[in-house]
């Protein structure tokens, strides 16, 4: 496990990148190529802020010499065991009022439907980890599970943002699966094999404290307090999470286009629903089939001590491919054909852009600049 920690901590992180999977035996596993880089990634921008870290990083990654095992040592690895054995050390440490960061890439799946407790439509959300007992073996976080975590960093104080780049989509089709989409799927053999911890996941008594979500792929209702953290997703719940070629590098499209974010604002950090609208903007000039989600206090800082009340919110500005700009929003935001607009950049040291004429294009969606006043 990789540990970066100076004398006084106010911000933790847990960064989990998972590129091996094991293949052998009949169920056959595509391995991943950039979720190890996007946890590589992230952990850069976090050495290189002034705030004090404790940053700790589970990798898998392919091992030249023998395929069948992960590279890194048993205690770096991502397994069950240790993402767990973390996520409560976090929340033993960390100080009421502290800030949690939890980034995972890999491979999601959904669980099958099983009893009164689980998403009747899409079943409940799964990380895909490596086994406690045999890194040669998956075992699958389950978001119960997880939550029941969260629930505990919650209830102490602490201020938690959590980042899943992987899809956890049901509606993927097993025959037609993209080497790029990050989704395994559902096996209940592995289930089977490793149970949830009984009184270590939230159960059908804990389901009615929070409020459901309509089309979810995850248990969001199980995940979401929304008085308590903030869950950006990499996809919506019918799409597909994939990684991206830039540059001969695949990233996790949602981990790339994030830290891209961090760069922009020169800091890990600022309103959530700012970097979230970036973040839109992000995914439509280059990923239009892949919209990022995000649920949960959108009032809470991402990373830091940014407690707001949003009285306007941002509207993206999407740079087409002709080199015009789109703007997100639309006559049932309250914008009328040839409205003015002054655009502003996002990080404060960049130029004003000006005041802009606009033509309404459809009632519900976009907005088209056509001209700088």
């Amino acid at each position: 496990m990789v540990t970066e920690q100076s004398a006084i901590v106010t911000h933790y992180a847990l960064l989990i990148g998972v590129d091996f999977y094991p293949n052998k035996g009949p169920k056959k596993r595509r391995s991943l190529i950039g979720s190890v880089r996007d946890a590589q990634e992230i952990k850069k921008y976090l050495v290189g802020s002034p705030i004090s870290f404790d940053i700790q990083m589970l990798t898998a990654s392919p091992r030249e010499s023998d395929a069948s095992r992960p590279a890194e040592s048993r205690e770096d690895l991502p397994t069950h065991s240790n993402v767990i054995s973390n996520l409560e050390k976090i929340t033993s440490r960390a100080a009421i009022g502290d800030f949690v960061y939890i980034h995972f890439s890999g491979h999601g799946t959904a669980v099958e439907p099983d009893g009164e407790v689980l998403n009747s439509s899409t079943g409940d959300l799964a990380l895909v980890l490596l086994a406690s007992d045999d890194e040669t073996k998956i075992q699958y976080l389950r978001g119960s599970e997880l939550a029941f975590q969260l629930k505990n960093m919650v209830e102490k104080g602490l201020k938690v943002t959590l980042v899943l780049d992987c899809c956890a989509s049901g509606s993927v089709k097993r025959d037609k699966l993209d080497p790029s989409v990050r989704y395994l799927p559902y096996d209940p053999v592995v289930d089977m094999a490793y149970p949830p911890i009984p009184g270590r996941s939230l159960g059908s008594e804990d389901e009615a404290m929070y409020p459901a979500y309509r089309d979810a792929s995850m248990r969001l209702n199980w995940l979401v307090n929304p008085d308590g953290y903030t869950i950006l997703t990499a996809c919506g719940p019918t799409e597909t999470a994939r990684e991206m070629n830039v540059e001969g590098q695949a990233h996790g499209a949602l981990s790339y286009f994030l830290t891209r974010t961090f760069a922009r604002y020169k800091r890990v950090g600022g309103k959530q629903q700012h970097i979230y609208s970036h973040l839109c903007a992000r995914f439509k000039e280059s990923c239009p089939q892949q919209n990022p989600m995000l649920y949960g206090n959108k009032n809470i800082g991402f990373f830091d001590n940014t407690n707001y009340m949003l009285d306007t919110a941002p509207i993206p500005i999407i740079k087409k491919l002709d080199g015009s700009l789109q703007l997100d929003a639309g006559q049932a935001h309250g914008v009328c054909d040839r409205d003015r607009f002054v655009c502003i950049a996002s990080v404060a040291q960049n130029p004003t852009l000006g005041p802009i004429n606009i033509q309404l294009l459809s009632k519900l969606h976009t907005l088209e600049v056509l001209h700088r006043i």
